[in-house]
This record gives C-alpha cells, structure tokens and sequence, in this order.
C-alpha cells in the first residue's frame, strides 16, 4: 500500500501519559481507535516512558501500517521568541538568527538541540522551538517497517495553528497547560512578542492563572486581547479579570477529546 494512502496514527508523548488517535483515510478522517496510557514520570530521560509505551502499543496489529505522527508536550522542547531581522532573507540565515537567540537564552544547553523556526512575515519576529537531538534519534528507532514518519511536531504549535490564521493582525494571547507545565505566548500585528514555558505543581489548579498574571507583569496584554487556552488537565481555573477573553482552542476533528489527548 502506498504511505500516501495509510492511515494516520497521531502519538502524543509527554512525561506522564502516552496518548494514540488512529485515524482512516480520506479527506474528513474519523478517529478508528484512540487510547491512552498513564505512566509513571522518569527524571533521567522523560520521554523514555511514554516511548516503551509506544512500543507496547505498536506490537498490536490493529495500530499498525499508519503514517506516524508524533506530537509533544512542552515538557521536551524549548521556545524563544527571534526577532525580525530583513537582513536575514535565507533560511540559513534565519536559523543563524535562531541559534543566536537559543544560546543567548538557554546557554551551552541549546547544543544539542534541534531548532526549527515558524514562519512569519518578512521583518516580523517569529517563534523557534527546539527539540533534544536525543528524542529525535529515539523517534526515528522507535518505528519499525510497519510505520513511516509524516511528523515531529511540538503540540503548542499543532493548536496554535488551529486558530493562527482567524487572527489575522489582532492581538491575542495563547496558552497551553499541562500536568506539571504552564505555557503562554503573545502575538500581535502577525508577530510574535513574547513567550514563557513554567514548571508548575502537577495539581495547583491556580498554577495558570500565577503564570498568566507573572508574564503580565513583565510584557503587559492589551486589553482586546482574547485569551484561547488549551487545557489538558481540565482544572485551570481562570482569572476573574480575563474571564470575558477567554476562547477554547477548537478540536482537530469531530469527536477529538479535546480537553485531555496530547494527539
């Protein structure tokens, strides 16, 4: 069968839960199976849990010959707003630009990590996001002959892009929170403007509305600015002030359970 007629298996891994949504062929596809797997946190390399549980769940028939694509929690990759640049007209010079701004934020720890930048704009600052050399390898082992990688992609901005385009120029600002993390953006006239990704107690249902108000504090939202959040763990509770903002970052496909799947 050609890869380009497979089914599609979206795989979400983060430290805590391993989640799966295979899904037919076609142009509306329909969720043919989903399942999800708790998983006990590994602090030496956290993504290795949620791949062994991936490994268990493609030794099963039913998950296999499908285009694979992975998607990940903000808890394996880092983000760093690049600021415009006209100068830097080539794709090799803007991820010069990138590596710049990585290793200005994050030190000799950006070395080993794969950056990649989205697109914006000519002159208009964009968002890089950069991933552990070491889980791409692991990504890349984990498939077998039964399985082709379509993508690796950070899940921030697989929603993000769900509702980027409705934007336009207006101003808003994005959030996604998982177990353990807090992560907001801002973006305004097409631009990025700023970014935080925060360890948070796994259970402090306030622990977003903390983060929110900190990065308000530091880069103040305009007051139009609409709030589309992403809760994976149902709970967050929601500043009395940008109550009236807020907006839920739609679901991928009829059906998807939006409030707790990674995939």
């Amino acid at each position: 069968m050609s890869p380009l007629w497979r089914d599609r298996l979206i795989v979400g891994l983060a430290p805590e839960r391993l989640t799966a949504v295979r899904l037919g062929k076609g142009l509306h596809p329909c969720p043919i199976r989903q399942c999800e797997v708790r998983l006990d946190a590994d602090s030496t390399t956290p993504w290795r849990p949620a791949l062994d549980a991936f490994h268990d769940l493609i030794r099963d028939a039913q998950w296999q010959t499908a285009n694979v694509e992975f998607v990940l929690s903000s808890h394996f990759v880092r983000y760093a707003v690049i600021p415009g640049d006209p100068d830097a007209q080539s794709a090799d010079e803007r991820a010069a630009l990138g590596g710049i701004v990585f290793r200005k934020t994050f030190g000799n720890l950006c070395q080993d990590w794969r950056i990649t930048l989205c697109e914006t704009r000519k002159g208009l600052s964009s968002l890089g996001a950069a991933i552990p050399s070491g889980l791409l390898e692991d990504l890349r082992a984990s498939v077998g002959k039964h399985f082709r990688i379509h993508s690796i992609r950070p899940d921030f901005m697989e929603a993000f892009n769900r509702v980027g385009p409705s934007l336009k120029d207006s101003p808003a600002i994005f959030a996604l929170v998982e177990f353990g993390r807090v992560t907001i953006a801002h973006v305004a006239d097409g631009a990025w403007k700023s970014i935080i990704s925060r360890l948070t107690p796994a259970n402090d249902a306030n622990a977003f509305a903390h983060v929110l108000e900190e990065e308000a504090a530091l880069c103040p939202f305009p007051e139009d600015a609409a709030l589309w959040i992403r809760d994976l763990t149902g709970t967050a509770a929601i500043p009395a002030d940008m109550a009236g903002r807020v907006r839920p970052v739609p679901a991928p496909w009829p059906g998807h359970p939006a409030a707790a799947f990674l995939a």
